[in-house]
């Protein structure tokens, strides 16, 4: 993913449409969608349509630009957005999966802070039973330590936290003291079972309507008036770029 989004960031600042209008994009989620946008720029550009420019930057001072008026528009965790306006560009969310023979019922988005940072956690103090949770090293790069720290603080969760590439991979986890952070399908294995937090299901209607705690949701905030973000929006929601969307891992939240 990451090679895929520096060679979009060099072929889209090789792609110029002469004559035609510049869109000023920052990216402030760290990536979260980045390459979608990049290619329905390349899109735009090849079409003769327009231009787009996208950097990312940090979001304190995507914000101060655009309210400066030096950006067209921010793609940003909507917790960001205050009262500006925007459109909706995606959701992505974690799901607690279990074992089946585990006894635990539903976790507190504090509960789960306090598993995640205790230096020997125990589902002792959350569902009586006296084992440590069982941890699992992954690699830095992982979606989901990423999306942990966005929803938690700013702590790093990515070196050790409770997850696995993929849930849906063959593993049988019999081992009651497993506790595993994956990104949401809305097709969960059968052989796991999947936690509620503050007693909500992640459903892909739970995370569609922010119910569910464990989840983010991603929007361009832009000038409502703009024929510019318009065409771009309309590019975005083609079906091609839909489904690109789904295959990286997100709920597809555009109108």
């Amino acid at each position: 993913m990451k090679n895929l989004l520096t060679f979009l960031f060099l072929l889209l600042t090789a792609v110029t449409v002469k004559g035609a209008e510049t869109l000023l994009l920052a990216d402030a989620t760290g990536g979260a969608a980045a390459d979608v946008f990049l290619q329905a720029g390349i899109t735009l550009a090849r079409e003769k349509k327009m231009e787009v420019s996208m950097r990312r930057i940090l979001p304190g001072k995507a914000l101060e630009e655009f309210d400066a008026g030096k950006l067209d528009g921010i793609v940003i965790d909507r917790r960001f957005a205050g009262k500006r306006y925007f459109v909706p560009i995606a959701a992505e969310a974690l799901s607690l999966y279990v074992s089946t023979v585990n006894p635990g019922a539903d976790l507190t988005p504090k509960q789960i802070l306090q598993i995640l940072t205790a230096p020997r956690p125990t589902w002792e103090f959350y569902n009586r039973l006296d084992m440590d949770i069982q941890r699992i090293a992954i690699s830095p790069a992982q979606p989901s330590g990423t999306l942990l720290r966005r929803v938690f603080g700013k702590q790093d969760y990515s070196k050790e936290i409770f997850m696995v590439k993929s849930v849906s991979s063959g593993f049988a986890f019999t081992n009651s003291a497993s506790l595993f952070f994956a990104p949401f399908t809305a097709l969960p294995p059968t052989d796991l079972k999947m936690l509620p937090v503050n007693g909500v299901m992640p459903t892909t209607a739970s995370v569609r309507s922010g119910k569910y705690p464990l989840a983010l949701h991603y929007v361009l905030i832009c000038r409502k008036d703009s024929a510019a973000v318009k065409m771009l929006i309309e590019t975005l929601g083609k079906e091609s770029f839909r489904k690109e969307m789904q295959r990286s891992g997100f709920l597809v939240m555009l109108p």
